[in-house]
């Protein structure tokens, strides 16, 4: 039902434009309301608490991979939480290297992790276990078996230690499956399902 002034009402604007006065005190009733946007195509599955939540987690995490790393490399490494947010599996897929490291994890809470390396910070971990400075030419290639043997070792710790980031949090039990380096082949999920993607950010200091 629309709003209507009093004659009382109507008077007094009228006097108080007159006098030069300010007619926002006048009581109109007028409510404006607050409209959010809200996209269907693609609703969040994942509320901000929820978010919230896996940040410290995920920062808990990174704490714990600077450690492993820089006492496997002895070169000081700082691992930092970069991004949490939502995506459809495929976004994520598609964003992928040809040939890249992943660990297929399985949580132990009826829920599955894609642990994925970076080419460059694989091939610097592969040259400085083999011996070398931790240096690399050719990242666009796929692994040979013993690189996919060196790497298995680290993505088996980098797994152990998630069940330490979510300790307090959630009882997990997190265990490697597989590593796979082809990453147009492996579904790890339905295209369209809403994942959580982790971003991390890894600093190897050599100096």
């Amino acid at each position: 039902m629309a709003d209507t002034l009093t004659q009382e009402q109507i008077d007094a604007m009228l006097s108080s434009v007159l006098s030069g006065g300010d007619t926002a005190s006048l009581d109109t009733h007028e409510e404006k309301e607050e409209i959010k946007e809200y996209d269907f195509r693609t609703p969040k599955k994942f509320t901000k608490e929820q978010i919230k939540i896996l940040e410290r987690i995920f920062e808990n995490y990174s704490r714990h991979l600077s450690s492993y790393i820089t006492g496997l490399l002895r070169l000081y490494c700082k691992v930092s939480l970069a991004s949490i947010e939502e995506q459809k599996y495929f976004e994520f897929s598609n964003a992928l290297p040809d040939y890249t490291i992943m660990g297929i994890v399985d949580l132990g809470i009826e829920s599955n992790a894609v642990l994925q390396l970076s080419n460059s910070l694989t091939f610097t971990m592969i040259d400085r276990m083999l011996g070398g400075r931790g240096t690399y030419q050719d990242t666009d290639r796929d692994f040979t078996e013993i690189e996919i043997n060196v790497m298995r070792g680290i993505v088996e710790r980098f797994t152990s230690l998630m069940s330490q980031a979510w300790d307090g949090y959630v009882d997990t039990n997190p265990k490697l499956e597989s590593i796979e380096t082809n990453s147009r082949v492996i579904s790890a999920a339905d295209a369209d399902e809403t994942m959580i993607i982790v971003a991390m950010e890894v600093t190897v200091n050599d100096s």
